[in-house]
């Protein structure tokens, strides 16, 4: 029996979340999302059992991460940009999650300014009604470190 294992590490929480329906539809308007960051939706497609878009995105590296989904690992010395993009979701006619879509895409920093061009799609039943584009994104953005314990804890003997 082992009596007790600590540990810590560092989670990253947000003061504020924030969800931004954006039409479904080709546009020439660039759509700030936060200070930061701003996208275009180059192409957006939705016929019978699918739906396709392309999204072109700015930002600036020091406030905003655009790419990691809330997925994200710094190094020792690095602070978290304080707005983060969470998720990317496709919405139906009546709201509702499209779900199975894919998204991917390609980025690159020019002097700190992050350019880049996110496409996707989807297949099914419901991917024509396609409607909304919903972001996700996570603000004010920081670490805290936390302490994790257990105790009691059975070894086994092979």
């Amino acid at each position: 029996m082992l009596g007790r294992i600590e540990w810590s590490t560092y989670v990253l929480l947000a003061k504020e979340t924030k969800t931004i329906d954006i039409p479904f539809a080709t546009s020439d308007t660039w759509i700030e999302l936060a200070p930061g960051l701003e996208i275009l939706v180059e192409r957006a497609f939705a016929e019978e059992e699918e739906y396709q878009f392309s999204i072109k995105a700015r930002w600036q590296a020091a406030q905003a991460d655009y790419t990691s989904r809330g997925s994200i690992s710094l190094s020792r010395d690095a602070k978290p940009a304080a707005m983060m993009v969470l998720s990317i979701g496709v919405l139906d006619n009546q709201g509702k999650l499209i779900p199975g879509g894919t998204s991917g895409g390609n980025y690159t920093n020019l002097q700190g300014v992050m350019i880049g061009n996110t496409v996707g799609s989807g297949y099914g039943p419901a991917c024509g009604n396609a409607t909304t584009i919903r972001y996700k994104l996570a603000l004010n953005v920081y670490e805290q470190p936390v302490q994790f314990a257990v105790e009691n804890i059975p070894v086994l003997k092979y």
